[in-house]
């Protein structure tokens, strides 16, 4: 018996670039651009294969997983430009920002409860749980604004740049357990297995650049740049076996391991 969502993943990609320029060679020339982008995923899942108020006999192996392979991939990018030129004031603003959002959230369980359950034939007997979600996110943000011109008059750009990234894997609560009076004879094996092995990779850049320039006025250039980026993994691991009896001829395992990881640049 197995349950399994392998099959399970989204992919997001959102852009959004914006450029402006405004020239004029007598009055006051101004340009503004705007680019923003906002990638939303979420995948809520309750995986669980189990056996309940059950007699089996089986000639070889037997075995309840629970398999979670469930993956988000998103990329979020904006862009922004903007340039003024003008014998008289000069002023160009650049914006550019992105954010995405990424959330896997549920938990992967095997259970054998209230059941007899017998092999032969050298079966092995196989009670597993594993999760191994992945969310890969790149997020990025650049801005750029030129403002330059002859005169007197000033020149001024500002451009700002910023990436934003919320990557969580949230109640993953792995396990596979056997209770509730099950007694399990195998006539090989016997193997009660949890594991949590999630993954997320996150990049967030960001970037601006302003010039400003002016033949006979003042020049003044503006730029800030900002990357964050907040990454979780929140669950638990649980292997056990509660008020039931095993038996086999060869080995009886009971596990529980987690090897998560977060690999985030900014």
């Amino acid at each position: 018996m197995e349950a399994s969502d392998n099959e399970l993943r989204i992919s997001g990609v959102g852009g959004g670039v914006a450029a402006s320029i405004s020239r004029s060679s007598t009055g006051s020339s101004t340009a503004a651009g705007v680019g923003a982008s906002v990638v939303l995923n979420e995948i809520d899942r309750d995986l669980q294969a189990y056996v309940t108020d059950s007699d089996l006999r089986v000639a070889g192996d037997f075995k309840v997983e629970a398999n979670s392979a469930a993956e988000i991939t998103a990329l979020a990018i904006a862009g922004a430009l903007a340039g003024a030129f003008g014998a008289k004031g000069k002023t160009a603003f650049g914006a550019a920002g992105s954010v995405t959002i990424n959330t896997i959230r549920g938990g992967t369980n095997s259970n054998v409860r209230r059941s007899r359950v017998r092999t032969t034939d050298a079966g092995a007997v196989d009670i597993t749980a594993a999760d191994n979600s992945i969310v890969t996110a790149d997020a990025g943000g650049v801005a750029v604004s030129i403002a330059a011109g002859g005169g007197s008059s000033s020149a001024t750009s500002v451009a700002v740049g910023a990436a934003i990234a919320f990557n969580h894997i949230l109640e993953a609560n792995v396990a596979a357990t056997v209770d509730e009076t099950t007694m399990i004879t195998s006539d090989s094996t016997v193997t009660v297995s949890a594991s949590l092995d999630a993954d997320v990779d996150a990049l967030t850049l960001a970037g601006a650049a302003g010039v400003g320039g002016s033949g006979g006025g003042g020049g003044t250039a503006i730029a800030g740049a900002g990357a964050f980026a907040e990454n979780k993994i929140i669950g638990t691991v649980d292997a056990h076996v509660a008020d039931s009896a095993v038996e086999a001829t060869d080995a009886i395992s009971i596990s529980a391991s987690s090897e998560s990881s977060i690999d985030a640049e900014t």
